[in-house]
């Protein structure tokens, strides 16, 4: 028994947050593998696994305790499930409801193992492998460990030899090493680093929602040329390329949020090269923490990177810091979370990822695909091997994909941009699609307020498209009609000019036909945040005269 790790501390934070402790933090691995398919071997290997490795035996308290607890089993059953479909026609479909089924159960945190391995045949030879389990016991560097070691100890029990795998240290020892950091260091750092920072950065979100839980993910592959081009400028510059990719993200949420300093989330590995043995221990190491990044505009792009590169470094002095401290050493309000975008590279040990193209045995497992949970608005998965990929994992309660498409497209405009012309000022590379709206010719005719501006829009385009969402469509005649009724409404009801009216929306149509309704009726429209708590919400209903 012993204490959490920092980002276990925030995971289980945020479960008991959404009050449950299934369904929330899964991940699920999809490997594939050939050959005669012993299943008494492979379950015998995953259970020598999962008993080698003590945080595979991990469940968690927090009843009862004064703060919460991992707890070590020592000895525990693997659920393993062995599924023939040689019968199946649609063998898609069937995995897709096993994948389903399997999330819906999710994990009772309290129970272990957080674990799950479905092993799937179909009568070719051909197999696939599901592996699931709860984030908050392996990360990214750990699971090919993990899925090496079965493959290694698999092999030998086919071969019916005793499986030959190197003393491993404890993640303990790790949970140990944690305990002996300098927190009041860490307190001083990050209170100077943060001070001031008092909200986080806005994206550019289609609606507001209070979880993030419901995700889908889109990708882009970066050209070879570009790819190339990036890696060889972080190499001038002596800047790593995550940096390259950093730099391009924060100029995009600066562009966004129209401010000169932004605030995004970074995963770091987290496993301290001063902890012998560390790469190959199993468990979650990593952690996700804020970087702060002044935008110079005035800077030429390439010194600009050395000055992220050096504010990197600063910040990864203290990785081991939990999340939930350096929120609660901030400015930031209670109930306001530190970031609302994070930024993963990929940095796992190459000689024991499951593709591995050198390994001489054929029963390896190849990774044909995973599934994570989070519960961040965004967050970017770079994978910097061969061409460079991004994954944007993004909440569909506050996104729709094409927003997010619009996203990676820009980055990777932003990208293009810089690794052209490094020399230019800052300013210079900030992306076109959103400078360019603000990039027209000024308009100098009389003054013509949004009512009438509406209708004239109205008269000349009534069956012009003026309006899409929410799966349909108005012409601007339909629009009118919809307007007058809300402004008729609203002036039978008393509003008159400046009269404050509320608008208690989600971002909709109907959020668009109720403000230019009280426009034309003469009001003031107030925007109010439906994911804000209730006593928030009276809160601004007062400060800004809404009764």
């Amino acid at each position: 028994m012993y204490p959490l790790a920092p980002v276990q501390q925030g995971m289980l934070f945020h479960v008991l947050e959404a009050k449950s402790d299934k369904g929330v933090y899964w991940a699920q691995g999809l490997y594939e593998f050939d050959g005669v398919l012993d299943v008494g071997a492979m379950r015998r290997a995953w259970e020598l696994v999962v008993a080698r490795h003590a945080v595979l035996r991990t469940g968690f308290v927090w009843e009862g305790v004064p703060e919460p607890l991992q707890v070590v089993m020592s000895d525990v059953e693997v659920p393993f499930e062995v599924h023939d479909w040689t019968a199946v026609t649609d063998r898609q479909a069937a995995l897709d409801a096993l994948l389903a089924h399997d999330r819906a159960q999710g994990f009772d945190l309290t129970k272990p193992p957080l674990m799950r391995v479905h092993v799937i045949t179909d009568g070719t030879g051909h197999h696939r492998m599901v592996w699931a389990l709860y984030s908050g016991l392996c990360d990214g560097w750990s699971v090919p460990v993990v899925l090496e070691e079965v493959g290694a100890t698999y092999d030998a029990l086919c071969r019916g030899t005793t499986p030959e795998l190197e003393p491993v240290r404890p993640y303990r020892d790790f949970i140990a090493w944690l305990g002996k950091r300098d927190r009041a260091e860490a307190e001083s750092f990050w209170r100077d680093y943060l001070a001031g920072f008092d909200a986080p950065t806005a994206l550019p979100v289609d609606r507001s929602v209070r979880d993030h839980w419901a995700q889908s993910r889109r990708r882009v592959e970066l050209p070879q040329d570009l790819t190339t081009a990036v890696m060889d400028l972080a190499r001038r510059r002596r800047v790593t390329p995550s940096t390259v990719i950093q730099a391009a993200w924060a100029l995009l949420l600066a562009a966004y949020s129209g401010d000169d300093e932004v605030v995004y989330g970074l995963t770091v590995s987290g496993r301290p090269a001063d902890l012998p043995g560390v790469e190959s221990m199993v468990g979650v190491f990593i952690n996700t923490l804020p970087v702060r990044v002044r935008v110079s505009w005035e800077r030429t792009f390439a010194d600009w990177l050395g000055e992220l590169q050096e504010n990197q470094v600063a910040v990864q002095r203290y990785e081991f810091t939990a999340l939930s401290d350096i929120k609660r050493w901030s400015d930031l309000p209670r109930g306001s979370g530190v970031f609302d975008s994070i930024v993963v590279f990929g940095n796992y040990p190459q000689a024991l990822l499951p593709e591995d193209e050198d390994s001489d045995d054929e029963d390896r497992f190849g990774a044909l695909d995973s599934i994570e949970q989070v519960n961040y608005p965004i967050a970017f998965a770079v994978d910097l091997e061969d061409t460079l990929k991004i994954e944007a994992e993004f909440s569909t309660g506050a996104f729709d994909a094409a927003t997010v498409d619009r996203l990676l497209d820009q980055l990777q405009a932003v990208l293009a941009t810089a690794v052209a012309g490094p020399d230019r000022l800052v300013r210079e590379v900030t992306p076109a699609p959103v400078t360019g709206w603000s990039a027209g010719a000024a308009f100098d005719g009389p003054y013509v307020g949004l009512a009438e501006r509406f209708r004239l829009a109205a008269n000349d385009f009534a069956d012009r498209v003026a309006l899409r969402g929410d799966g349909r469509e108005l012409t601007y005649a339909e629009l009118g009609e919809r307007v007058a009724r809300v402004a008729a409404g609203l002036r039978a009801a008393g509003v008159r000019e400046e009269t404050r009216v509320g608008l208690w929306f989600e971002r909709s149509v109907d959020l668009v036909v109720a403000v230019l309704g009280v426009v034309q009726a003469g009001g003031t429209y107030v925007p109010l945040d439906p994911a804000l708590p209730h006593g928030r919400l009276r809160d601004v209903q007062a400060a800004a005269g809404v009764e």
